[in-house]
């Protein structure tokens, strides 16, 4: 069976069009891999155990019910509307002649509820189309930011695609306010200013955080106050070695996040707090290898 997949992603949120070639009745399978799904009648609500216990929420609403709710257990499907455990498994059936199924979702690190809320915040009122418009005008605006002259088509292409995936990460894992944060397992008030994670910094703070500092050097002072947190938050005051979603995995030799403490520094960056960051640096470096 072909199907036609359209979408549009929104912070912590994103809605599908899924288009069907046959009139046969159309199949929506979940698979958490490792944790839970259940259905209540009107959503999917679970979760992903990732690493370090630390779970990724889903709440997931279809834009019609299913006609049947089953759940797969050892490649086949029983009547249940919950599934616990490796390859926890839930599918949708829907009725036949339906070339069209939407559906809403969010995530959320905090719990389903908050998943429910980001969808809602995020999506309600929303198309995919509606959606899409928006990422363009998110990407547009953060694309744009360098202007460039000259070059031919395929050099430009060249460029803009490395500016793109320059915004791959880190990641702002705020969620109205929140945050859970795996390097000490708590879920935090942000007080009002966003908290960073999953930056590999081995990688980018020979390139990437200089860059960071020229066009959205507000969001580096957040980065490097997320550091700082994150470093009080871990057992040790060290700085992070290479923060991840799961905490910090401290996979690698020396630590680049001190490189980044002092190139902010030297550039005049200064809303984040210092005396901390020269503290947990110099652990880092002293203590930790």
């Amino acid at each position: 069976m072909q199907i036609q997949a359209d979408f549009g992603l929104s912070h912590q949120s994103a809605a599908y069009e899924l288009q069907f070639e046959s009139d046969d009745p159309p199949y929506l399978i979940l698979n958490s891999r490792r944790g839970g799904l259940k259905w209540d009648g009107q959503a999917i609500s679970g979760y992903q155990l990732i690493e370090n216990d630390t779970r990724v929420y889903l709440y997931l609403v279809p834009d019609e019910l299913p006609i049947q709710v089953s759940a797969l257990m050892d490649g086949a499907l029983a009547e249940a509307v919950s599934a616990e455990g490796q390859n926890a498994c839930l599918v949708l059936k829907f009725p036949g002649g339906n070339r069209m199924i939407g559906v809403r979702y969010g995530i959320s690190f905090i719990d389903e509820e908050q998943a429910r809320e980001n969808m809602e915040r995020e999506t309600n009122g929303k198309t995919v189309a509606d959606l899409q418009s928006l990422a363009r005008e998110i990407w547009n605006d953060a694309l744009g930011k360098i202007k460039i002259k000259g070059g031919t088509t395929d050099e430009k292409t060249v460029f803009y695609t490395s500016l793109y995936r320059c915004f791959e990460r880190p990641v702002c894992i705020s969620e109205d306010g929140r945050y859970y944060s795996a390097f000490d397992g708590q879920v935090h008030d942000d007080l009002g200013r966003p908290f960073y994670t999953d930056d590999w910094i081995w990688d980018s703070y020979r390139a990437h955080h200089p860059l960071r500092i020229l066009i959205d050097s507000e969001i580096e002072e957040d980065i490097l106050h997320s550091f700082v947190l994150m470093a009080e938050q871990m057992d040790n005051f060290w700085m992070p070695t290479f923060p991840e979603i799961t905490g910090d995995s401290r996979r690698m030799n020396s630590n680049h996040g001190v490189a980044s403490v002092i190139d902010v520094y030297r550039k005049g960056l200064r809303n984040f707090d210092l005396e901390k960051a020269y503290e947990a640096s110099k652990l880092a470096i002293t203590e930790k290898t």
